[in-house]
C-alpha cells in the first residue's frame, strides 16, 4: 500500500475539525490541540517523502516551510511535546497556559422559573521568544491557510486533489 502526503494533510484538517470544539473535556482538546500541531507540522515529512512528489520538491520542502511564522510555530510546540526540550529553536514558541471560558445562560420558563446552564470551554495562548502572544486557534487557522497555499504554489495538487481548499 502507498501512502500519499494528502491523506496526511486530511488528518490534519480533521484535528482542526477536533478543535474547533473547545467545549470538549480539557484533556481531550488538550490531546487534540498537541495532536493538530505535531500532524500539521509532519506533514512536511509526508510531502518530503512521498515518492509521488517530484524530488525538486522533496528536497525544497524543508526551505519552503520557513517562509511561513504559522507552520514555524507548529515546528515548535510539535517538537516540544515530543521531545520536551527544543534542540532546534525556530521561533520558541511554548503554550504555558490554558484560558478558561465560562458562559452562564439563564433561561426562564413556566416548567422551571429560574433555570441556569453553564458551557466551559478552552482557550490557549501560544507565547514565542520575543514576548508576543497569538491564540492557539488562529495560529491553527493560519497553519491550514499556509499549507493549502504552499500545496497549491509547488503545484502538487495532481489529479487526486483539485485546488486545496477547506
Amino acid at each position: 500500500m502507498s501512502y500519499r502526503f494528502e491523506e496526511q494533510f486530511y488528518r490534519v484538517k480533521r484535528f482542526f475539525d477536533r478543535i474547533q470544539d473547545k467545549e470538549q473535556i480539557r484533556t481531550d482538546y488538550e490531546d487534540n490541540l498537541w495532536s493538530f500541531f505535531q500532524n500539521c507540522w509532519h506533514l512536511k515529512d509526508w510531502i518530503k517523502n512521498d515518492p509521488g512528489v517530484p524530488s525538486s520538491v522533496s528536497s525544497a520542502i524543508e526551505d519552503a516551510v520557513n517562509e511561513y511564522e504559522s507552520l514555524m510555530i507548529c515546528a515548535d510546540l510539535a517538537n516540544r511535546s515530543k521531545h520536551l526540550k527544543l534542540q532546534r529553536v525556530r521561533l520558541d514558541a511554548t503554550m504555558p497556559g490554558r484560558y478558561i471560558v465560562a458562559t452562564i445562560n439563564e433561561t426562564i420558563s413556566a416548567q422551571k422559573p429560574s433555570a441556569a446552564t453553564s458551557v466551559i470551554s478552552w482557550d490557549y495562548k501560544i507565547t514565542l521568544q520575543d514576548g508576543s502572544e497569538c491564540w492557539a486557534m488562529d495560529v491553527a487557522e493560519q497553519a491550514i491557510a499556509d499549507w493549502e497555499t504552499l500545496i497549491n504554489k509547488l503545484n502538487l495538487c495532481g489529479n487526486s486533489l483539485q485546488r486545496i481548499e477547506i
